[in-house]
């Protein structure tokens, strides 16, 4: 099950941005035209999608992925100048100071624009992003094993500490994944000065961290 509890979720703002000094095919010469595209490693577009796209513009599209977002974002960023994608995609707002310090992005502002949700409108760092997408990061739970255990499941972060579901927790680490990050956030917005004594608790109780979604 996963759950949507306000305490639990912290919101995401995803974004892609043409990459500075980047050298793909020039749009504007005749013949093919090749964009590279740098994404995350949960990145999913069937190749279906990506044929239709060629077909109704003529362009080509190499996807390449970079990790977690924070591992592609930390890539970019020393590549900054000689980069090996054309766009990139799947930066979200806990990352995205860093490519924007770095200057990862040149200026650009998309064509319909004007049709972006009108909350993410004015979510471009400057005009160097377009926000494209909005999410929640939860935690999940294996409703089919709580139940099997007969162990009530916790409806707040605040009873992940609980020794009932000690060794129960996995995260991602913050240092190289968006989610890890915005939920490492999340327990700073809720707990303020207080955020450590909760991850000591959270360890304390057994929580895993780990490098990747599996």
């Amino acid at each position: 099950m996963r759950f949507h509890a306000a305490k639990l979720t912290i919101g995401l703002v995803l974004s892609s941005g043409i990459v500075l000094s980047a050298c793909g095919t020039n749009p504007d010469s005749s013949g093919p035209t090749t964009v590279r595209l740098l994404t995350h490693d949960s990145f999913v577009v069937s190749q279906a999608l990506i044929d239709q796209f060629k077909q109704d513009t003529g362009i080509s599209i190499e996807v390449t992925t970079g990790g977690d977002a924070g591992s592609m974002v930390a890539g970019a960023v020393l590549a900054s100048g000689s980069p090996s994608a054309d766009v990139m995609f799947g930066v979200d707002n806990t990352l995205l100071s860093r490519a924007v310090d770095a200057e990862v992005f040149s200026s650009y502002t998309a064509s319909d624009a004007g049709s972006l949700v009108p909350s993410l409108r004015e979510d471009t760092a400057g005009g160097v992003v377009t926000p494209i997408d909005y999410g929640d990061v939860c935690i999940n739970i294996d409703d089919a094993w709580f139940a099997d255990h007969e162990v009530a499941k916790p409806t707040s972060i605040d009873q992940l500490t609980d020794p009932k579901y000690k060794d129960l927790l996995v995260v991602q680490d913050p240092a190289s994944s968006s989610p890890g990050l915005a939920f490492l956030l999340a327990t700073i917005a809720k707990y303020g000065d207080g955020w450590t004594k909760y991850w000591e608790g959270l360890n304390a109780n057994g929580v895993k961290v780990s490098g990747s979604w599996t």
